[in-house]
């Protein structure tokens, strides 16, 4: 895949850049700010980043894409693993698309679609926590691989990097080669632990399975039942 980094300064969100200009764009195109001032996590939270940050989104909107979207995001947190392992760090994956490290939140992926009646694109929103020295105080579970790893990360290398491993797992996956999975599941951070979830709007608990071939999450609530978590958020039990 052919990659259009446009880059920016600053902007109010890149997600939202390419999800109002995906008609005019090549499918592949990446947007990159410095500074996010409207940047968005999952579930309505903020990500607006600082220079230590390396924040950018990718467009696809090509009609091959359509019926991946469930899993694009488990997708995308393998080729981050990958990239980060690169650099010889040993990161695991958090359901469903937060990369922790040395049980640090150091990335989030938020995907969203652009709909006009159907769906018309993808966009992949991914924030890195990357040369930050000090993390904010409100933010006590985050990290930075330069925190973690001791050493200043060149973003251009990164992204590169980044995107080689994307693209490579993306030509299988549309081919429904899902050997991406596996490294998911041998990298799971949640698998074992007990966790708090949603489940159709009532407040649960129960032990994380692991990650499944599908992307979901499979769980044991405390009366033995075995349920499979397909939205939503798990979080480990304070």
């Amino acid at each position: 895949m052919t990659h259009e980094i446009l880059s920016f300064l600053s902007l109010p969100s890149t997600n939202d850049y390419l999800k109002e200009r995906y008609d005019e764009l090549l499918d592949g195109s990446v947007c990159l700010a410095l500074h996010q001032t409207k940047g968005k996590g999952r579930l309505g939270r903020s990500w607006e980043g600082n220079e230590g940050s390396l924040l950018f989104s990718i467009l696809l909107k090509d009609d091959k894409y359509q019926g991946f979207a469930g899993i694009l995001p488990i997708m995308t947190g393998a080729a981050l693993l990958k990239t980060f392992e690169s650099y010889g760090t040993h990161p695991s994956i958090k359901w469903p698309n937060d990369i922790y490290l040395h049980d640090k939140k150091i990335a989030g992926i938020l995907l969203e679609g652009v709909f006009e009646q159907t769906q018309q694109a993808i966009v992949i929103g991914i924030g890195i926590n990357l040369n930050q020295e000090v993390m904010p105080t409100d933010l006590p579970n985050a990290s930075s691989l330069k925190i973690e790893s001791k050493k200043t990360l060149d973003k251009d290398i990164f992204l590169t990097r980044f995107l080689r491993n994307f693209d490579f797992y993306l030509k299988g996956l549309l081919l429904e080669d899902y050997r991406f999975m596996k490294h998911v599941q041998n990298n799971d951070f949640l698998k074992g632990k007990t966790v708090c979830f949603d489940y159709y709007g009532e407040n649960l608990s129960g032990k994380a399975l692991g990650i499944k071939e599908d992307g979901s999450i499979a769980i044991e609530k405390i009366d033995g039942t075995i349920i499979s978590i397909t939205s939503g958020e798990a979080s480990l039990k304070k």
